[in-house]
């Protein structure tokens, strides 16, 4: 819990908040999931069909998404969800992906765990793929790096609590 407490303070998260909490969704709930870009993630609200319709969904939109990410990203939410309806932005089908940036990649990828279709996300579409993975690698390490840091001032403020009381004796 911790190391992902810490990891989350060095992730992209522009936009996180709409992917981020896709994980903890209970398993094969979702009815309707959402792919695309910010026509996508900042047009439809899930809250509002289930609050009316009593719809279950998910808005896996990001900023500038291309139709090859949103494939992706698809086949990543399908190991957890079997939505029966798949609605799909087509704002950026025009879009080739050597006009696409890597910093949209992060925005997914940094707040989803690892799957085989991250990895072939990042093999087709990052500019440099050995880079990429190397800074997600970054990203935990630091993670770990801050967790430690984190432990230590606790077990520094543990034993000067402890030094307290005993004095206060």
């Amino acid at each position: 819990m911790l190391f992902e407490s810490s990891s989350f303070v060095l992730r992209d998260k522009y936009n996180s908040e709409y992917v981020l909490g896709f994980e903890d969704e209970v398993p094969y709930t979702l009815d309707v999931l959402f792919l695309g870009s910010s026509m996508s993630y900042r047009q439809i609200y899930p809250l509002e069909l289930w609050n009316e319709f009593g719809i279950a969904s998910y808005n896996l939109g990001s900023s500038e998404q291309i139709i090859p990410l949103s494939y992706y990203i698809l086949q990543h939410a399908l190991r957890t969800q079997k939505p029966k309806v798949v609605v799909v932005d087509m704002g950026m089908c025009i879009v080739e992906k050597k006009n696409f940036s890597d910093a949209r990649l992060h925005q997914v990828w940094d707040n989803l765990s690892w799957s085989k279709s991250k990895y072939e996300s990042i093999q087709d579409l990052a500019e440099n793929p050995e880079t990429f993975i190397l800074i997600l690698y970054n990203i935990i390490l630091d993670g770990k790096r801050l967790q430690k840091k984190i432990l230590k001032n606790i077990l520094i403020m543990k034993k000067e609590q402890e030094v307290i009381q005993e004095s206060s004796h």
